[in-house]
Order: C-alpha cells, then structure tokens, then sequence
C-alpha cells in the first residue's frame, strides 16, 4: 500500500507498529531496536537515536500521524522529532498515552480519532 493519509504510531521501549490505513486497507510495519548490549556509555542512547531515525524514515510521506503508546516513549519521541525531524513533527497530529492494544483495537481507535479529527479540522 502506498503511503496514506492517515497512520497511527504505537511506540514502545523496543517496537514501534505503524499502522497505515484508509477506508478500505490496513497495512502494519514494524520497526524494532537493534539493541547490542554493551557497557560502552551511551550505548543505550544510541540504540534508541537509531531506532527513532528507523521509525521516523517510515513515517515519510504520511500526512497526519497518530502517536500512542506509554508516556515516557512518546514524550521521548516527541523530543526526539522535534529536534532532528521537525517535517515529522508538522505531521503528528496528537500524542496519546495509552496502553497497547490488539492492531484491530489500534485501528479503530485511529479511525475515530481521525473521523472526529477531519470533522474539527474541516469546521
């Protein structure tokens, strides 16, 4: 499926599932750390700088991006986008912390964040 309108983000500590969809299609990528345990300092900020770079080159193209997941990685996320990706920060709409879900409960959270969303952008 070519890039959409609309995708949510569930992010948490080692995965991120980016769920693109429109009325008639669901497609789900997954993007996991590459996390080599060392002792090095700063190893673990590494890790996460490649694993935010790794969602952030997936979410290219999508119009308006949903983030949910636990507070500590989207707030982390949201400062990381806001430094180094700001065209990503212009298309997250919302930060939502929540717990995970099933990808069918993922996505119709999504999409009645976004119906309600199109309506109050579109008023």
């Amino acid at each position: 499926m070519p890039s959409s309108h609309h995708a949510v983000l569930w992010i948490e500590h080692q995965t991120a599932h980016i769920v693109q969809f429109d009325a008639e299609h669901v497609q789900v990528d997954t993007v996991r750390t590459h996390h080599h345990h060392g002792k090095h300092p700063g190893h673990e900020e590494h890790g996460q700088t490649e694993f935010f770079n790794e969602i952030c080159h997936s979410l290219e193209g999508i119009a308006e991006i949903l983030v949910v997941g636990p507070h500590t990685e989207i707030s982390d996320f949201k400062s990381f986008t806001e430094k180094h990706y700001p065209t990503i920060t212009d298309q997250i709409v919302a930060y939502e912390p929540r717990n995970q879900g099933s990808e069918a409960q993922l996505v119709s959270m999504a999409r009645d964040f976004f119906a309600q969303y199109d309506r109050i952008i579109k008023a």
